[in-house]
């Protein structure tokens, strides 16, 4: 994800930055295009084939990537609830699933957050005006998004309306929204409010861990120490649950223990 300080002094000390997330090398203008919306699945599905997840209510999980950095975005959904994951800029296909649905009789329950950068938040205020979604974010990150404004103008993305937090997430607790539910974990380092939604054998992430890389962590807020905690704590996990991220493909915590160097890196700052 990707955010900006906007506190007295923050925001001059960014501005001037080339803007750089991860995964590596990826660099995008200030003024990027926001047509880069695609459906995105992880490797060994057919795109744009929706997939199902095996799960006792038969929940089933599209992914769309979206916006001027290719945030992922994910809806989830059952024959009587959905959920959508991070509302980023321009997820047409998933707004339109998500239309089609309601249509069907399918409530959309809820906005789930997992941290407050504006290229995964973004839409909150569209999806919620539309289908009287509430959303769902950790505290921790309730600054980025009452500046959600100021993160757009920043990045010369026009300015969207302002939604606020309407239940907090925290650590540890089960969050449920009609039939999709989800345990929340708090990973901090990469912002202070960041979590992850524990499905069982997959996790919806965020940007603290992905594929051969981890989140980065020179924004405000972010910070190398508490990033590798997070990082320890999902390698602590069966190798074979997957990890859904914020950006990039779906990876596996076994892949990511034996191939991602830079975790490596990371986690070797605390031993």
């Amino acid at each position: 994800g990707v955010c900006v300080g906007v506190r007295a002094g923050i925001g001059r000390r960014w501005r001037r930055r080339a803007i750089k997330f991860y995964p590596r090398g990826a660099r995008f203008k200030r003024r990027a295009t926001l047509k880069m919306s695609r459906f995105h699945h992880a490797k060994g599905t057919a795109a744009p084939k929706l997939r199902a997840m095996n799960s006792p209510a038969q929940t089933q999980l599209a992914i769309e990537t979206c916006g001027p950095f290719a945030t992922n975005a994910f809806l989830l959904w059952n024959a009587r609830s959905a959920v959508i994951i991070d509302p980023a800029v321009g997820a047409t296909k998933l707004l339109e699933k998500a239309r089609q649905l309601q249509k069907n009789g399918v409530k959309i329950e809820a906005i789930w957050n997992t941290h407050g950068h504006f290229d995964h938040v973004c839409d909150n205020a569209l999806w919620k005006n539309e289908f009287g979604a509430p959303v769902f974010a950790h505290a921790q990150d309730e600054f980025f998004l009452e500046h959600l404004r100021e993160q757009a103008i920043w990045f010369g993305v026009a300015p969207p309306e302002v939604t606020k937090i309407d239940a907090y997430l925290k650590d540890g607790e089960r969050v449920s929204s009609g039939e999709i539910s989800a345990l929340v974990h708090h990973l901090p380092g990469h912002s202070p409010g960041s979590v992850a939604f524990d499905f069982g054998d997959f996790w919806i992430s965020g940007d603290v861990l992905f594929q051969n890389s981890v989140g980065r962590v020179d924004l405000p807020g972010g910070s190398s120490e508490i990033l590798a905690q997070s990082v320890k704590k999902l390698f602590s996990l069966p190798p074979q649950n997957r990890i859904l991220p914020g950006h990039g493909d779906a990876t596996t915590i076994g892949d990511e223990i034996q191939k991602n160097a830079i975790a490596r890196q990371l986690l070797a700052q605390i031993g």
